[in-house]
């Protein structure tokens, strides 16, 4: 289960939909995957993403974390 809410929230931030990445990060927040362990799927798309995209998708994490903004599937 952990490794497809991890490949769950790479394919959604390949794919740059903010709303699936937020609920992809409340998902494997819930079943207690660290915030560590999904920055490191964000790191990881930036070589392939670019560095915009891979900000922008940080940024969706960490206010997901911060219980800011969390749109829908």
């Amino acid at each position: 289960e952990r490794t497809a809410r991890l490949v769950k929230l790479a394919i959604a931030i390949g794919a740059q939909k903010e709303g699936a990445v937020h609920a992809s990060v409340r998902k494997a927040l819930a079943i207690g995957i660290l915030l560590e362990e999904l920055e490191q799927v964000v790191a990881l798309s930036a070589g392939t993403l670019g560095l915009p995209s891979a900000v922008a998708a940080h940024t969706w994490v960490k206010e997901t974390k911060a219980g800011g903004k969390g749109h829908g599937d």
